[in-house]
């Protein structure tokens, strides 16, 4: 069980963190539209 949540903590992780380094970019992109 633990080894099967750390596999999701890592997935999530890998997934987040991109995430968090496009979010200022999308926010800029979205500023920019309006």
């Amino acid at each position: 069980m633990a080894v099967e949540a750390n596999a999701n903590t890592t997935r999530l992780w890998s997934f987040d963190k991109p995430l968090r380094e496009l979010l200022p970019i999308i926010k800029a992109k979205v500023a920019g539209l309006y």
